[in-house]
């Protein structure tokens, strides 16, 4: 039976096989989970993109109806449709496309998302499922992790988790990469303070909600060996030792 893992795996495929896919770059959780063996299922898929968002997600559009939605419906039965996103969700560095089926009476909606992200390094070419995938270097993906997490208004633990898991990631020369990030950003040095203060005096909120996205989306094996060791109090501590060395 075809699953949602299957669903992206087809969907990044077969988008690099067409010319909407020109200037896009893989990025985010699924990046980790089907390039890197990320034990962290991504519920979206994210990309770069350089120039305008509106256009390229046009192109996507087009790309879903012409040619992914009739694939579903060939190839598994399965009725797919784009349903429209909330205006809030998007802004001149946001576009979102929601994709929705059904997969034996259970609903999904599968968003894709296009952004802009800083980085300093080429982009990267992977083989991936008899094509390629094109994507940003290991270091600006985990930098621009730890920059959304120190500039998002709405804290996303999946971030958290994410930057733990791949922190390995990180470069010698990654503390100075993201503090001239985050001031591209307008984050300044009090901004991170303020952040860092509120991981260490919310620490029981932030395990909580690290907590469910282990539940919810990574490996049940990876999550019981977490449970049954140091816990989550570790993730917290260990990503605060690396936020302070880093910035």
């Amino acid at each position: 039976m075809i699953t949602i893992i299957d669903i992206q795996k087809h969907f990044i495929s077969m988008l690099f096989k067409v010319p909407a896919s020109e200037g896009l770059a893989l990025i985010g959780g699924a990046r980790l989970y089907f390039l890197n063996k990320s034990s962290r299922f991504s519920n979206d898929l994210d990309y770069h993109f350089d120039n305008d968002l509106k256009v390229k997600k046009a192109e996507i559009i087009n790309f879903i109806n012409n040619d992914f939605i009739p694939f579903l419906k060939r190839s598994f039965s399965i009725n797919a449709r784009i349903i429209p996103n909330h205006p809030e969700e998007e802004n001149d560095n946001l576009r979102v496309i929601h994709l929705f089926f059904s997969i034996t009476k259970k609903k999904f909606d599968l968003p894709i998302e296009l952004t802009k992200i800083i980085y300093f390094d080429k982009k990267n070419i992977e083989s991936f499922e008899g094509t390629i995938v094109s994507t940003l270097s290991n270091a600006d993906i985990i930098e621009g992790k730890i920059t959304a997490f120190f500039s998002r208004y709405y804290f996303q633990a999946r971030d958290l988790v994410d930057i733990w898991f791949f922190k390995n990631f990180l470069i010698k020369e990654s503390p100075k990469r993201i503090n001239k990030k985050l001031a591209l950003l307008n984050i300044n040095k009090k901004d991170v303070e303020k952040k860092l203060k509120d991981l260490k005096n919310n620490k029981d909120y932030y395990i909580k909600q690290i907590k469910e996205v282990f539940k919810s989306q990574v490996l049940k094996s990876v999550t019981r060996q977490i449970e049954h060791s140091s816990g989550y109090e570790k993730i917290i501590n260990d990503l605060t030792g690396i936020f302070k060395k880093l910035i």
